[in-house]
C-alpha cells in the first residue's frame, strides 16, 4: 500500500527525452523517429527516449529492461528471458518463433520479425526510442501496438574510447568497452564489446532422472557480443555506414512453478494433492505420474510438483534435455546515404542469422513434457527512401519501398516418458516463410506558423506459407499429424492523418488518426488435428489521440501528455479455445477490444545539481466481443509508472564529484494470459533501485554502488498455459534483488 500510494502521489513513469545542459536548462533531444532527423518537442508522435547515460545508470541491460521506465510500454519475460512487449495494452502474449510481435523491435532501422530474437545484451547504444501506437505509414513491418528503435553508436571522425566493469551479487562479472575514431581523412572505424557472466539464482529440486549439466543452481547467465562499425565518407554528398555484429549466449533457462489449471467448469483450479492424483472427470491426466515408463501411477505421499510451500524461487525440474540456451547469432547492415540537393535518398540494407538450441521442463521431477528445441531464423530486408531535404519549404515529404524475407525453421521434441495416460517421444516441426512488399510516403505541409497538416499512406503486401510435420514415438501416444501445408496472404492500406497547432515556440497542441495492423498467420503448436493449425486473420488497429508537447519555467522543465482511444478489431491472442472437443491453448482471434488512456512525461531540473523526471500511464481495456467478451486484454495494468530523481554535486568534494540517483517503478493488477485463471494474475507491485558514488571533477573515471530490485520483490514475469486441460499452467518468477559495484574510465 505504501509503495503504491508513493507512486500515485508522485504520478511517477519514466525517462523522459530531455539531458542537462551545463546551466541546468534542458537541451534538444534529436531522434529519427519519422525516418529524419527532428527535435523530439517538434513531432507530434508519442515517443519515449532513454539516453545511452541513462541506459547506463539505470542498469538497463537487456531489451525487457526498458519496460521499467517507459511509461505504457510493458514486458513479460519466458524462461529463456525473451521479452513480449506491449504498448498501451496492445501486444501479443505469445512466444511461438513465428509470431510477428506487435511491438515491432528494430536495430539501426532493420526490423527483428520474432520475440525468439530479442535475449540480446543491450551495449555502446546512443539511444532507444519507443514509439506508442499503430506505425502504419513510415515503418517496414505494420505494427500494432508501436516500435522499439535501438540505435547503436557509430563510427565517427572524433576519438573516443571508454571501459566500464561490474561485480555483483551471484558473482556477476560484466566487462564493456568500445574505441572510435578516424582511420583516414573520409574514414572512420568503431569496435564495442561486452560480457556477462553470473551464477544462477533460482534453486532446482532435481528428479530421479535429469539432464546432462544440471545441477541444483540454476539460471547462469554467459553472454558474450561484438560490434564493429566503419563510416565512409569519400565525397561531402554522400557516406556509408556498415555495420555488423555477432554474439554468443550459453545461459540457462529458467524451471517454471506450476500454477494449477482451471477446472472444465470454469469454477476454481485443479486440485494437485501429494499424491499427484486429480480429479480425473474435471481435469486431464496430466497430474497422474507413472514409476517407470509404463509402470504403475504413483500413489505414495510424495511431493511431485512445485508447491508454494516450497518457495517460487525453488520449483522441481529434471531438465532431461539439459537446462542450456545457446544462442549464436550475427547480422550486418548498410546504410548509403545521398544528398542530391534537393532531396536525400537513403538505402537500408539488412541480413541477421539466429540460432538457438535450449532444453525445457516441465515444472515436475518427472519427465511429463520435457523438450529440446531447435531454431534457425534468417533475414533480409532493403528499404529505399527519398525525402525532402530544403528546409526553407512549407513541404516536407518522405516517399519510400521496403521489401522483406525471413524464414523460420522450429523443431521441438517433446519427451512425455512418464505421462500416465501414455509413453511417448513426439518430434513437431514447422517452417514458416513469410515475404513482405510495401510502398509507403508521408507529408507534413505548414499552413502559417502555427498551423501543419500531415498525412500519409502505406500499401503493403505480405504472403506467408506454413508447413508443419509431426510424428511420435511411443506406446499408446496419440499421434500428431505428419504433414500440413498452408499459405495466407493479406494487402491492406494503412496511414495517418494529423493537425499540429503550435501557439508558441514553447507548445505543441496536436491529433491525429492512425490505423495499422499485423498480418495473419499460424499457430505454432504440436497439432494432432488439422483444425489445431487453423490459421488466425490479420488484427487491425484504429488510433485516436490527442497530445500537447510544452517547454516551461525559463526552459527548465519539460511536460508532455497524450490521451489515446484504441479500436482493437479481431485481436490476435493465445487464449483458450475448444477445437474438436480438446481445450487447448493456442494463437488465434480472441475477439475485439478497446483500450483508451492518459500519459504524461515530465523532465525537471530545478537546480544545476537536481533533476527529477517522472510520468505516468492510466489505461482502461475491455475485451467488446468473443468467449472472453467483458474481460481485460493481458498486459494491460490500468496504471503505471515511474520515478527517477538525481543528485550531483555542481563543486568538488575534496578532489571528486560525489552523485546518487533513485529510481521507483510500479505497476497495478494485471492479468499474464488470457485463461480467466487467478492463478495467472499479478497483484501490483513496485520496484525501487538506488544508485551512488563519485567521479572526477572531468569526468574521466567513475565509481559507484548499486541495487536493483531493493525491497527483493516477488513478482510473476510471465504465465501461460493454465486454460488448458492438456498440460499445466507455468509461471516463470522475475529475479531477486540484485546489487553490485561499477568502475567506469572514459579516454
Amino acid at each position: 500500500m505504501l509503495q503504491r500510494a508513493i507512486a500515485l502521489g508522485l504520478m511517477a513513469a519514466v525517462m523522459t527525452p530531455a539531458v542537462e545542459a551545463a546551466d541546468g536548462a534542458l537541451e534538444e533531444v534529436i531522434v529519427t523517429a519519422q525516418k529524419r532527423e527532428q527535435n523530439l518537442q517538434d513531432i507530434s508522435l508519442s515517443v519515449s527516449v532513454l539516453s545511452e547515460t541513462q541506459l547506463r545508470n539505470l542498469r538497463v541491460e537487456t531489451p525487457a529492461d526498458i519496460a521499467n521506465f517507459t511509461p505504457g510500454l510493458f514486458a513479460t519475460t519466458g524462461n529463456s528471458g525473451d521479452p513480449i512487449f506491449a504498448i498501451r495494452g496492445i501486444g501479443m502474449n505469445n512466444g511461438e518463433s513465428n509470431q510477428n510481435p506487435a511491438v515491432t523491435p528494430y536495430i539501426d532501422e532493420v526490423a527483428l520479425p520474432s520475440n525468439a530474437m530479442l535475449g540480446f545484451q543491450l551495449f555502446d547504444l546512443e539511444r532507444v526510442e519507443v514509439l506508442k501506437g499503430p506505425q502504419g505509414t513510415l515503418y517496414g513491418r505494420n505494427v500494432t501496438g508501436g516500435a522499439i528503435n535501438f540505435i547503436t553508436r557509430k563510427a565517427s571522425q572524433e576519438f573516443d574510447a571508454y571501459a566500464r566493469m561490474n561485480y555483483g551479487r551471484y558473482d556477476l562479472v560484466e566487462i564493456e568497452g568500445a574505441v572510435g575514431g578516424a582511420v583516414t581523412d573520409n574514414l572512420a572505424l568503431r569496435v564495442a564489446g561486452k560480457s556477462t557472466t553470473r551464477d544462477g539464482w533460482q534453486t532446482l529440486i532435481l528428479g530421479p532422472d535429469v539432464g546432462e549439466g544440471v545441477d541444483s543452481d540454476n539460471g547462469a547467465i554467459d553472454r558474450q557480443a561484438l560490434r564493429a562499425s566503419a563510416l565512409w565518407t569519400p565525397s561531402d554528398n554522400f557516406e556509408l555506414l556498415f555495420v555488423a555484429d555477432v554474439s554468443n549466449n550459453d545461459s540457462e533457462v529458467l524451471g517454471y512453478e506450476h500454477a494449477g489449471n482451471v477446472l472444465q467448469d470454469g469454477s476454481g483450479l485443479c486440485s494437485y494433492p501429494a499424491t499427484g492424483i486429480r480429479n480425473e472427470t474435471e481435469c486431464a491426466s496430466f497430474a497422474i505420474w507413472r514409476s517407470s515408463v509404463g509402470g504403475d501411477p504413483v500413489t505414495g505421499e510424495r511431493e511431485l510438483i512445485s508447491d508454494p510451500d516450497t518457495g517460487p524461487r525453488e520449483v522441481f525440474a529434471s531438465f532431461s534435455f539439459g537446462n542450456r540456451d545457446r544462442v549464436d547469432s550475427y547480422g550486418f547492415n548498410n546504410t548509403m546515404t545521398w544528398d542530391l540537393g534537393s532531396v536525400l535518398l537513403t538505402s537500408v540494407t539488412g541480413y541477421r542469422e539466429f540460432e538457438r538450441e535450449v532444453g525445457g521442463d516441465n515444472g515436475s521431477p518427472f519427465i511429463v513434457s520435457d523438450t529440446f528445441r531447435a531454431q534457425d531464423i534468417d533475414l533480409f530486408t532493403q528499404e529505399l527512401r527519398l525525402a525532402s531535404n530544403t528546409g526553407d519549404s512549407p513541404l516536407s515529404w518522405v516517399l519510400g519501398a521496403y521489401y522483406s524475407e525471413d524464414e523460420i525453421f522450429d523443431d521441438v521434441l517433446f519427451n512425455f516418458r512418464d505421462h500416465a495416460s501414455f509413453s511417448g517421444l513426439f518430434d513437431s516441426t514447422f517452417l514458416q516463410e513469410t515475404r513482405d512488399i510495401a510502398l509507403f510516403g508521408q507529408a507534413e505541409y505548414q499552413l502559417d506558423e502555427r498551423w501543419t497538416l500531415i498525412g500519409g499512406l502505406r500499401y503493403t503486401d505480405e504472403e506467408r506459407e506454413f508447413t508443419y510435420g509431426g510424428h511420435v514415438t511411443g506406446t499408446g501416444a496419440p499421434v500428431p499429424i505428419p504433414f500440413f501445408n498452408d499459405k495466407v496472404s493479406v494487402n491492406e492500406t494503412t496511414g495517418k492523418v494529423g493537425v499540429d497547432f503550435r501557439p508558441n515556440d514553447d507548445l505543441l497542441l496536436y491529433a491525429s488518426v492512425s490505423r495499422g495492423f499485423k498480418g495473419p498467420g499460424f499457430p505454432a503448436t504440436i497439432a494432432f488435428s488439422i483444425p489445431q493449425l487453423a490459421p488466425f486473420e490479420s488484427e487491425k488497429l484504429t488510433s485516436y489521440e490527442f497530445g500537447l508537447k510544452s517547454t516551461l519555467a525559463n526552459n527548465s522543465l519539460v511536460f508532455n501528455a497524450a490521451a489515446y482511444y484504441y479500436d482493437w478489431e479481431d485481436m490476435q491472442a493465445t487464449t483458450a479455445v475448444t477445437r474438436e472437443g480438446i481445450r487447448l491453448i493456442v494463437l488465434a482471434n480472441a475477439g475485439d477490444a478497446r483500450v483508451y488512456g492518459v500519459e504524461a512525461e515530465a523532465s525537471w531540473f530545478p537546480t544545476e545539481e537536481f533533476s527529477v523526471r517522472a510520468g505516468m500511464n492510466l489505461m482502461d481495456a475491455e475485451i467488446t466481443s468473443g468467449e472472453f467478451d467483458g474481460d481485460t486484454p493481458v498486459q494491460t495494468p490500468k496504471f503505471s509508472s515511474s520515478l527517477i530523481a538525481s543528485y550531483q554535486a555542481a563543486n568538488p568534494v575534496g578532489s571528486v564529484l560525489p552523485f546518487v540517483e533513485v529510481d521507483y517503478s510500479y505497476r497495478s493488477k494485471v492479468e499474464l494470459a488470457l485463461a480467466n485463471n487467478p492463478a495467472e494474475f499479478q497483484d501490483g507491485y513496485g520496484l525501487l533501485g538506488l544508485r551512488a558514488g563519485v567521479k572526477s571533477t572531468d569526468e574521466r573515471w567513475e565509481f559507484s554502488a548499486w541495487v536493483r530490485n531493493l525491497t527483493d520483490e516477488l513478482y510473476k514475469a510471465s504465465s501461460f498455459g493454465a486454460g488448458s486441460t492438456f498440460l499445466p499452467g507455468r509461471i516463470v518468477y522475475a529475479e531477486p534483488r540484485t546489487y553490485g559495484v561499477s568502475l567506469g574510465f572514459t579516454f
